[in-house]
Parts: structure tokens; sequence; C-alpha cells
């Protein structure tokens, strides 16, 4: 019985109900296909019914039996090393196989969040069993301005939108409208009844557009409260909110509090949440992750001057790179407390319905560097994406780069000019007798399964080192056939660590651009870290066995003890003689807070996976 199949596609996808499509036609030269059978790590789990394809009828001449030949078939997210079987079925006892491939290995591979809406519903549900409202912080109450600039809002949306403010269980708000221009008559009386509704609303409205940061800024001169936040006029705040956004405020004493959120439809249903990391200034810089809501103190933003109308349409964006430059004191509260509205005229939608946000983007970072003595080479990734890689300074630190044994030499193809210095033992002893003999500023510690080739990538990943407060830096690690062998690591509650975004395919954006831009980490795996020698001689004595993933892991910690951050290079990807199947073996961490979250892996995410795919409880982060 002869089959005849054709794969049409076979990939990852990035869709609300399922992670994989496989796609195409297979026919039976002599009998009718009844099924396809779907078969995972050898247990049949769906059957799927053939479709019509006249076009494949027309091709094998008309034969009968290739019209019902088609299928699509969708399938779960799945394990990397799990394998898929298809069959086309032939009568009541006879199968034949026609595809198999494990599902690491299809391509399209990034991060995978499927089934959000069902998550975030008994998330909503989980949530209304709490307490209605947070105890107090002592006895202040502040009085929180939101800034609500309007412009010609469909009245369902901006009705939405103030009713949403209306819902607070936090009493003490004003909410700030600025009508900027609005040419619809029965929106300016849709705003009158807001302001008649309750005495904390007001409404100013402008005699003209003046565009979205003037308005916001009007908003600003008008506040009187210890903290301002900014609302989009389609947009809905989440009713515990304001009070749990104060409470942090409040709780640590931050300049600045941003929230998750999650994008809505036009109908106001879930659609994706957008999961957020911990203030990381690096990350930045390539996207503008902080987003909504984000509630800063009032004096702060007056004193950075409010939001710039040079960059309107990305104004949010340059006004949070200018926050960074105030203080590093912003926290991130991973809760989901806003609701970003997804309409034909929101960049939740389609990134650059406002402009040339490209250019403005690129404009607000180079900027943003200049004001902080940083030189880099930029480039616009389309999307929100900007790619940073820093200019080397005029004189050069001298550098070195450090290889485990001798024979690893003959595998350095283009080692520049950098010396090359060989570990005699991987212990902490060995480590401290190279330091010793050495007065090189920068080490970039290379293991026996990396591949060396460019010079200008490894000066690169050294020059990330110039910003003092950057203690190490590492490039994306490739894996030998491509895909990614890890982009950092994620240290779990339990202790272990996790590769990020290993089996991912090297040309996705990752989530939310985690693997295309540069971005803060817990920890680095051993393979390639570019470090200071200064810090690894004074934190020698804290480290045990540097040189394994967890040795290194307990090195990036005493880093950051010492507010020296960590960084993954999105822009340089290093290749390694390793295949990216496994985990290689995770291991402990020794001396975690027995609290622990990674604060820059989302507790909403499932940790020890490293793929962004949701958790599977709704247990309190």
């Amino acid at each position: 019985m002869k089959i005849i199949p054709h794969i049409e596609n076979a990939r990852w996808v990035s869709h609300p109900n399922h992670a994989i499509e496989i796609s195409g036609w297979c026919f039976c030269e002599a009998a009718f296909v009844d099924a396809f059978a779907v078969l995972l790590s050898g247990t049949e789990t769906a059957a799927v019914a053939p479709t019509e394809r006249p076009d494949v009828e027309r091709h094998q001449g008309g034969n009968p039996h290739a019209l019902r030949s088609g299928f699509k078939i969708t399938l779960p997210l799945l394990e990397l090393e799990s394998s898929i079987e298809l069959r086309a079925v032939v009568g009541a006892t006879s199968s034949s196989p026609f595809f198999s491939a494990r599902a690491g290995d299809l391509p399209g591979r990034g991060a995978i969040i499927v089934g959000y809406a069902s998550w975030a519903r008994a998330l909503q549900a989980k949530e209304q069993l709490l307490p209605p409202d947070l105890p107090p912080v002592g006895k202040f109450a502040p009085l929180v301005s939101l800034l609500l600039p309007v412009y010609n809002t469909p009245p369902r949306f901006l009705t939405e939108c103030v009713e949403s403010v209306l819902g607070q269980t936090y009493p003490h708000w004003e909410l700030l409208v600025v009508d900027d221009g609005s040419t619809s008559a029965g929106l300016r009386d849709l705003l009158a009844s807001f302001a008649r509704r309750d005495p904390r609303i007001s409404v100013d409205a402008l005699s003209e557009n003046t565009g979205i940061s003037r308005a916001t800024n009007h908003a600003l001169a008008k506040a009187g409260g210890e903290y301002v936040g900014c609302i989009d006029h389609d947009d809905r705040l989440h009713p515990q909110a304001l009070a749990e956004v104060v409470h942090r405020l409040i709780s640590t004493q931050a300049i600045a509090v941003y929230t998750d959120e999650e994008k809505i439809t036009a109908d106001g249903d879930p659609s994706i949440g957008v999961f957020k990391p911990g203030f990381s200034p690096e990350f930045l810089c390539g996207v503008m992750y902080i987003g909504h809501l984000l509630c800063v103190r009032t004096a702060v933003a007056r004193a950075i001057g409010g939001f710039n109308p040079r960059y309107d349409g990305i104004q949010d964006f340059e006004f949070a790179l200018r926050l960074s430059e105030h203080s590093p004191k912003i926290e991130h509260l991973p809760k989901i407390l806003y609701q970003w509205r997804m309409s034909s005229t929101s960049s939740a939608q389609s990134g650059n319905v406002k402009g040339d946000m490209d250019r403005l983007q690129l404009e607000a970072v180079t900027e943003h560097l200049r004001r902080n003595g940083r030189q880099a080479n930029l480039t616009a990734l389309g999307a929100h994406r900007v790619r940073l890689l820093p200019k080397p300074a005029e004189t050069l630190p001298r550098s070195a780069l450090l290889v485990p044994h001798e024979s690893f030499l003959e595998r350095i193809q283009h080692a520049g000019s950098h010396e090359i210095l060989v570990l005699d033992e991987l212990t902490v002893a060995g480590l401290g007798r190279v330091l010793e003999r050495t007065d090189c500023e920068h080490l970039l510690w290379v293991n026996e399964s990396l591949v060396i080739e460019a010079p200008s990538a490894i000066a690169s990943l050294l020059a990330f080192l110039d910003e003092p407060s950057v203690g190490a830096a590492a490039p994306v690690l490739l894996a030998n056939d491509g895909k990614i062998f890890a982009s950092g690591a994620i240290i779990t509650p339990k202790g272990s660590l996790v590769p990020a975004m290993r089996g991912f395919s090297a040309e996705v954006d990752g989530y939310n651009g985690s693997l295309v831009c540069n971005r803060e980490v817990s920890t680095v795996l051993a393979a390639c870290v570019a470090l200071r020698c200064k810090d690894l001689r004074e934190l020698l004595s804290e480290t045990a066995h540097p040189f394994s993933d967890a040795g290194m892991a307990g090195l990036c910690l005493a880093l950051q003890r010492r507010n020296l951050r960590v960084l993954v290079c999105g822009a340089l990807q290093f290749g390694l003689r390793r295949d990216w199947g496994g985990h290689g073996g995770l291991k402990a961490v020794i001396g975690l807070n027995p609290h622990w979250t990674d604060p820059y892996y989302n507790v909403h995410l499932n940790a020890e996976h490293g793929d962004y795919r949701l958790r599977s409880n709704h247990s309190a982060p």
C-alpha cells in the first residue's frame, strides 16, 4: 500500500490555543485515507479527518483518492524531547507513518503562551477570594493624581476607563482629564458628566490638539498628589491597582513602581499577558518593557521635565529612560493591574501606528547614553526593539582570554591582541595563581566547548565592562545546530539553574525582546563570561568552583550584592560544540534565601522550564 505524503508546514507558532502546526497532504494510491492519527512520544492522542484538496487531486492526474488528502494538525505546548509521529489510517486496522520529528527540532520555537484567557480568568477568580484591601503602611494615605489625556476617544472606551478609576478600592485619588482639542461635542458632554458625577474628577479642555506629551504635562502641572500615574484614554485599571501600587511605593520608598499588564480586545476580553522583569536599565535601552501602570513621585516627574513633545508616540519610553537616570530605586510589582486595549490606533496592536518609532527610539536611546557618558552602536530592529553594542574606549583596558588548558589554544582562530592565560586547574586556587601573575584589567573565561572566531566580538563583549555598574557580561550561546543553548540562566525558587530559552530558534524575538536585546539576568552559564580581574580577586573567598555553572551563579549573585549588574548581550551569539537537548544536569545553588524568586524572570511564568510558559497554578507571588 503506497502512501504519498507532502508536508507543507511544520513549525512552532504563536497562537492563543496551540503551540505547533503541521499541515500538508497525504493519500494512498489504492484506497481512501480515513483519518490522520497523531502519536506523541508513542501514545496516540488524536485523530483528524482528512479535508478536501482539489489541487492535489488535479496534480495527481485526477486520482480520486487524492481529493480527501489534506490535514492541519495543531498540538499543545510540548516538551522539547517529545516525539511527534503522524500516521495515515486506511481501514480499521492499517496505518502508515509518514512524518516524525522531535518537537524541539521543529523551526520557529520562541516564547509560547497558550490558553492565556482561561488562565487569566482562573487567576481573577482566585484574587476575588483575597481581602478587598491591603493593610495600611503606617497612617500615611497619599493622594495619587491620575493623568488622563483624551482626544476623540470612542465614548464606550472612555466610559470604561473612567469607571475603572471610580471602582478603585483605594479612595485617595484625583483624575485629571485633559481634552486635547477633541472635535466631538458628544465627547465633551460625556466628560462634563464625569466631572459632575465625582468631585475627584476634573476636566480641562484645550482649544487645539497639542499632542499627548503637552496634554499630559498640562495635567502634571495641576497634580496635587504625592504620586502621579498615567492612563491611556481607552484602557482600564484593576480595582486593586492603586491600593497595591501605593502599598509598594510606601513600603519600599521607591521613586516609581510599575506593574504587569494584559492586552485586551476591543470588546474588553483578555488576550495576552505582559509579564515584566525587575528593574532592568540595560533592557530598557532596547525595549519599552515598563509600560503600564507606572506611578512616579510627582516631584521626580516634574524634576526630570515631564514628557518631551519631541518624542510623541514613544513619550512614555523616553520619559522612562530619564526616570532611570534619576535613581535606580524603581520597583516592579508583578501583578496584572492594568488592561491595555488593542485598537486600530493603539501600539498594543500595531507597533508603529503613531509615527516613526524606530527613528525616535534610536534618538531617545542615543541621548540617554550621551547623558550617561556612554557610546554605543545602535540598531533599530523594528517592533520597538533597539540593539546596543558598546564602542570600545579610546584607551583599551588590558584584557586576557582565560582558557581551560593548553590544547585549547589550537582552537582559538583569532584571539586578536588579547593576552592568553592558561588555567592549570579548575579550582579557586588555580584561578588565584593566574590572577597573581597577570596585570590585565578584564578577563574573558571560555570553556572547552566554545568556538571563538571573531576578535571584534570578543572586544565588544569585554567593552560592556567599561560601564562601572556592570560586573559580568556574557553572549547568547548557540548549540551546534544553531539553536539557542542558553541566553543567561534562571535561578528557580528551588535553587536550580535553568538555561533561559534553550531550544529557541536563534532568529526569534524571545519574550518581548528578551533574546534580541541586552538584558540583566541573575546568572549566566560558565561557558563564556567577561569579568573584571579586580572583582575576581576580591570575591575569591566567596567563590566555590567558579567555572562550574553553579559556581558561576554564586559569583554572579556575589557581584549583584555589590550592586554590579550581570548582562547577556543579545547582539553577540557565540557557538558551542554541544547539542541543545536536555538541561545538562541542573545543579543546586548554595545559600539562597528560602523566599527567593529570580527578579529577572516574572513569577507568573514557569521558572522550571525557562521558556516563558505560564505557571500552571495561581499561588500568590
